[in-house]
């Protein structure tokens, strides 16, 4: 098969390519085909070795949209122009007609530069497919075109208005330009393949990874690194797009930089128990991304890394990373709140999120915004505890450079312990919901701004008198309460394996838990919610000596107790026996502890119950070290 294939529209359009062919010495096979058999044709040849096509108008609209081929389009040059204008005045009866030509972007030279020489008045008429044509038609007639110069769809259009019309013809100039750039992006081509024959050994012996993505995100070529480090080899990773081989999370970060108009982006990336520093380099030509070079190593030393480290964790607390798909519950009264955060995604009023510290208000905020219609614009985020008065002030008060109501226009603003705000931040909230505008103090003008607020907190806001009523009154309009993790029973497990497999790849180590551990943990309280169980995941996986971790690790390493009000007490001092248990489980309890000794094992065994299952009725009923029953005082701190 040739190496160019030339799509003609019409017969006369072939021969005076096929001449032309003759003189040029250039491989090329020339057709004749419709609109509805261009596409299949030069599919046709390009299975079978052609490289390059060469097409006019609709056909090379057709092509450029649907097919991956390198296209040369035919241009219509002066010389053609000034003979279709000429054509175009010999149909009119004025001596100062209009002419309007139709067809598609880059199909003719300047037009307008004709109007004083050919004593018309030119008119450009560009359309991006061909079912725009019709329509491109009437605007030229009902805009004073006296004759159309188009395609044969024009043409045909033109008609049955009655608009005298001339069709488009190509001169053999035009042909021989279009062929002659066919040959020298042919021989571009040859120059690539040649440098990829002497630039392949250099890359097999880089240090680092090297990928080539096109622009779909497809790997179209690697490096034998690239081959040890995903342990595949060249042929099951060429043709597959590079997210195929790492989680969600870090294929949308992929997606996202390929996507980037940034030139070079430094990030990190992790495929199983392997983190990699990776660097990305968009190929941008006239801004229009024609792919990327990814290179990566693997990641040792940290110290080397620290900057690139401290840029990608910084770069995520202001992005909303999490989606619904990403959050595992099991629980009804957490899915109930997720279905309702599903629904109010859907809408722009405000959003009250209420919850205990740790319950996950951030996550949920971050996946209502990337179920939004606002999800490709900002997501900012701020925390009111601990803020000083007056930056909470100065960051919604609209200054020039550090107001967060500006930085979030058009996308989505979540305010974390919203009750802490003072009453003048509240009354800078409230006028960004109501009015929407924002008080730039610096400049004494009013700023307007499109921004949805998330709002959070762990307080009931309606008894709050020190909150501002009104602003209240705006951001309830949607109210979710996220029920803590001790509410979650069905969910503990799931969330617990998530983390600690999350550890188990940063630290590389592997750890399993028995059923047993898997209870005790769901057993315990959790009133530090998400983030006491995800802290305890990280600290299981550093502690953990064994593969298999059991219950009596769980129990050793369990979390104290959350702290009591009330004044300080000694931790050295003896905690005397004063607790006097009056419920039915907690006597039935103790007599078994009574008379095993304060043996768990024993007592279970008598109870019927699981080690576990004892250990939270004790929980449960504040029987700790030493204990108090009818035959006196007892101690199970030491036993099993």
């Amino acid at each position: 098969m040739a190496e160019v294939v030339f799509i003609a529209p019409t017969r006369d359009m072939q021969q005076d390519a096929l001449a032309i062919l003759k003189d040029i010495h250039l491989d090329a096979q020339v057709f004749v085909e419709s609109s509805a058999t261009v596409l299949s044709r030069v599919a046709a040849a390009q299975k079978e070795g052609a490289l390059v096509a060469i097409a006019r108008g609709n056909h090379a609209n057709l092509i450029l949209n649907h097919l991956d081929i390198p296209l040369v389009e035919i241009r219509l040059g002066g010389q053609s122009v000034a003979a279709l204008i000429h054509q175009a005045k010999q149909l009119s009866i004025k001596p100062n007609p209009t002419i309007a030509f139709l067809g598609f972007p880059d199909m003719f030279s300047d037009v307008k530069s004709f109007e004083d020489i050919l004593n018309v008045t030119v008119r450009e008429y560009l359309v991006n497919s061909s079912e725009g044509i019709p329509e491109a038609v009437c605007q030229a007639r009902s805009e004073g075109a006296d004759v159309l110069v188009s395609g044969e769809i024009g043409v045909e259009t033109a008609r049955e208005m009655g608009l005298p019309v001339v069709l488009l013809r190509s001169s053999k100039e035009d042909l021989l330009s279009a062929l002659r750039a066919a040959k020298r992006l042919l021989y571009a081509i040859e120059l690539e393949k040649r440098n990829t024959v002497e630039v392949n050994p250099l890359l097999n012996y880089s240090f680092d990874g090297i990928i080539k993505l096109d622009a779909q995100g497809l790997i179209t070529m690697v490096n034998y690194m690239t081959e040890r480090i995903f342990r595949r080899s060249a042929g099951e990773l060429i043709g597959q797009p590079l997210t195929a081989f790492f989680d969600e999370q870090d294929s949308r970060a992929i997606r996202e930089r390929i996507q980037s108009s940034e030139k070079q982006q430094s990030f990190m990336l992790h495929m199983g128990n392997v983190s990699l520093i990776a660097n990305l380099v968009n190929l941008l030509v006239s801004g229009v991304n024609q792919g990327a070079i990814l290179s990566f190593q693997e990641f040792g030393a940290i110290e080397a890394m620290e900057e690139v480290i401290r840029q990608d964790r910084y770069s995520r607390v202001q992005k909303a990373l999490r989606r619904f798909s990403d959050i595992p519950g099991r629980s009804p009264l957490y899915n109930r709140a997720l279905e309702d955060a599903q629904i109010c995604a859907q809408f722009d009023l405000p959003l009250l999120l209420l919850g205990e510290p740790g319950t996950g208000k951030r996550t949920l905020a971050e996946c209502v915004h990337n179920a939004s219609l606002r999800r490709n614009n900002p997501f900012i985020a701020m925390d009111c505890a601990g803020m000083p008065e007056n930056l909470q002030e100065e960051l919604l008060s609209g200054n020039e450079h550090n107001s967060l109501f500006k930085s979030a226009h058009t996308g989505t603003l979540f305010i974390d312990n919203v009750d802490r705000l003072t009453p003048s931040a509240q009354y800078q909230l409230l006028s960004g919901l109501r009015d929407k505008v924002i008080w730039q103090l610096d400049r004494m003008r009013a700023l307007p701004v499109n921004v949805r607020v998330i709002a959070a907190t762990g307080v009931d806001l309606a008894r709050d008198k020190a909150f501002n009523l009104p602003l209240f009154t705006m951001v309830s309009q949607f109210v979710i309460s996220l029920p803590a993790l001790r509410h979650r029973q069905e969910d503990i497990r799931d969330l617990a394996e998530q983390y600690i497999a999350r550890y188990c790849t940063r630290y590389r180590k592997y750890i399993t838990l028995t059923p047993e551990a898997h209870q005790a943990i769901a057993a315990y309280s959790w009133p530090g919610n998400l983030m006491q169980l995800n802290l305890y995941a990280e600290k299981l996986v550093l502690l953990s000596r064994d593969k298999v971790i059991t219950e009596d690790f769980i129990l050793r390493t369990l979390p104290l107790p959350p702290r009591q009000e009330g004044p300080a007490t000694d931790i050295l001092a003896p905690v005397a026996p004063v607790v006097i248990y009056r419920s039915p489980e907690a006597e039935s309890v103790l007599r078994a502890l009574d008379r095993h000794n304060g043996s768990r094992t024993a007592a279970a065994r008598e109870l019927g119950i699981s080690k576990t299952t004892l250990w939270r009725k004790m929980k449960d009923n504040n029987i700790q070290g030493s204990f108090r029953s009818g035959s006196g005082t007892k101690s199970c701190e030491n036993s099993d």
